[in-house]
């Protein structure tokens, strides 16, 4: 079977497509640019680039066709629920027997941003009447190594949530290779919306677990939300998005059920215990130091 998957370079859908070809299977891949560097390194065996955008039906027409499964890895615009759904459509229209999409731990919580770009698109995709798979993505982990910098000039890990609270994560890594694993064997995850989210943690126990890594001590700091969002607007994100990620915050502080889920559906998809926050830590401790 010849599996496409469109949004492909990012740090999903290049985890994806990495571990589709260890599995030995013959991928499709969309990309917007296959000259690009990011394109380079998504040329592996079993790999096919093909150039194509979620923008561009007939694109999307031309990687979807002869393909039996394909893998919609939303991307970060803010109409992305539109054009995760385009994708899908089109690939059904390509004669695709079965859809994996993603989507987010809180599409559930329809009064947030991410809530009302996913929802619409989860209630759409399950109405089609054909073969999904809903794959709700958590926290990344790799997210956590953005702090090294502060750990390392400061010693310090600053993050506007409660130090206590909890939330749900899991390594892009993981679950590029969870996708890969349900992509290659879609009949069993058929219409079924699965969480794939790790043991729970709270940024005070990161903080503890670098601190006990690199042998020095590290404190979580608390910031003010009006002081993280000029943090992440400096960085250059969109507004819509740094109000979105400021919201998973807030729902971090409130013992949101959705960020706190530790499901059985990961570990079912992997074959094996996923990643807990200590092991991630272990393996990425030189980047803190």
């Amino acid at each position: 079977q010849v599996i496409a998957v469109i949004g492909s370079s990012g740090s999903i859908g290049s985890n994806v497509i990495k571990h589709l070809s260890k599995l030995g299977a013959t991928v499709r891949a969309g990309i917007r640019d296959p000259a690009s560097p990011k394109a380079a390194e998504l040329a592996l065996p079993g790999v096919t680039l093909v150039k194509a955008d979620m923008s561009d039906a007939a694109s999307m027409a031309g990687l979807f066709a002869g393909a039996s499964v394909a893998f919609v890895n939303t991307p970060g615009a803010e109409n992305r629920g539109d054009l995760a759904l385009a994708a899908a459509h089109a690939a059904y229209a390509a004669g695709v027997s079965h859809v994996v999409v993603v989507s987010v731990f809180t599409a559930d919580r329809t009064e947030t941003i991410f809530g009302r770009q996913f929802r619409p698109l989860e209630d759409a995709i399950r109405a089609s009447g054909k073969a999904f798979t809903i794959v709700r993505l958590p926290f990344f982990l790799d997210n956590l190594l953005g702090q090294a910098g502060s750990v390392k000039g400061m010693s310090s890990v600053f993050a506007p949530a409660r130090p206590d609270g909890l939330i749900s994560s899991a390594s892009a890594g993981e679950l590029g290779e969870a996708i890969a694993k349900i992509l290659v064997a879609p009949a069993k995850w058929a219409n079924r919306r699965l969480r794939l989210g790790g043991r729970p943690f709270s940024h005070a126990q990161f903080a503890e677990t670098v601190a006990k890594a690199i042998g020095k001590a590290v404190n979580y700091v608390q910031v003010p939300y009006e002081a993280a969002k000029a943090t992440f607007m400096g960085y250059g994100m969109p507004e819509w998005q740094v109000d979105g990620a400021l919201e998973l915050f807030k729902q971090i502080d409130a013992a949101e059920p959705a960020m706190v889920c530790e499901s059985e559906d990961l570990r079912e998809a992997l074959g094996r215990e996923p990643l807990t926050i200590e092991a991630f830590v272990a393996a990425f401790a030189g980047a803190f130091q």
